[in-house]
């Protein structure tokens, strides 16, 4: 959640330090003296390091106290020489941690057979898996004063899971795995055991049925998709697909 990366080379460090020198209050102008003592390295090869945070992981709030404790050892500015990046220094896996938090996962694509008004009850609801899904990949890249890294996250649909959205439902779950075919990965719900059957009407409300896709996560330390797999795994992905259905119960008559 936290690293230091280079931002400024010595003349551009110099002239961002000079923006909040002292003012002459009768002229305007930067007092003189405000770099005596300063070394901003000059005429070295090397750049300004900052410390940098994953800010849309900071803002979820889903942050350890120890991590946060973690990014108070990284110094806020340092001078860096040229090929010698700091331990802390940016990385593909921090790459790979903003690939993931930009990472958008399409809604399952089902139909439900009876249309979700008009399911009945004890007729089994077949989950029609309209369209296959593809991978889905996000590369971040860092090219700046002579770093130059990229990571890819690849997320893979693997399995579907339905549930019905009440316990007056058998079964109340069903879960399928995708398979990988010509045009994406796919699976045919028509030909499975499971399929939902509700067994009470919802009146005049209605039952919130969701299908869920879980993608599995891989990164790869370069901008190729299908580089080789790099380590920690990532979190697996979950894309959803909710619909209210109403379940109405057929009278028979016997004569």
């Amino acid at each position: 959640m936290c690293w230091t990366q280079p931002k400024f080379t010595p003349e551009q460090y110099k002239e961002e330090q000079k923006k909040t020198a002292p003012l002459d209050p009768g002229t305007g102008k930067t007092l003189p003296g405000w770099n005596d003592g300063k070394d901003f390295h000059e005429g070295d090869k090397g750049a300004w390091w900052f410390r940098t945070y994953a800010v849309d992981q900071l803002k979820s709030g889903n942050i350890e106290l120890g991590d946060m404790e973690k990014c108070t050892t990284i110094k806020g500015v340092q001078w860096v020489e040229a090929g010698e990046p700091p331990a802390d220094a940016i990385s593909p896996l921090a790459l790979a941690g903003l690939a993931y938090a930009e990472t958008k996962l399409p809604a399952p694509p089902v139909t439900l057979r009876p249309a979700a008004d008009n399911q009945i009850v004890n007729l089994p609801t077949h989950v029609k898996f309209d369209a296959p899904l593809e991978r889905v990949w996000v590369t971040a890249r860092f090219n700046h004063l002579g770093v130059d890294l990229a990571a890819t996250t690849v997320a893979t649909p693997v399995a579907l899971r339905v549930d019905a959205g009440t316990d007056f439902a058998d079964p109340r779950t069903c879960e399928y795995d995708l398979s990988s075919g010509k045009s994406g990965y796919q699976v045919d719900t028509s030909k499975a055991d499971c399929n939902i059957a509700f067994k009470k009407s919802t009146g005049g409300g209605s039952y919130p049925l969701q299908a869920q896709v879980t993608w599995k996560v891989t990164w790869t330390d370069s901008a190729n998709p299908d580089g080789a797999p790099r380590e920690p795994d990532l979190p697996a992905g979950l894309s959803t697909f909710e619909q209210d259905v109403a379940v109405k119960e057929v009278q028979s008559v016997n004569r």
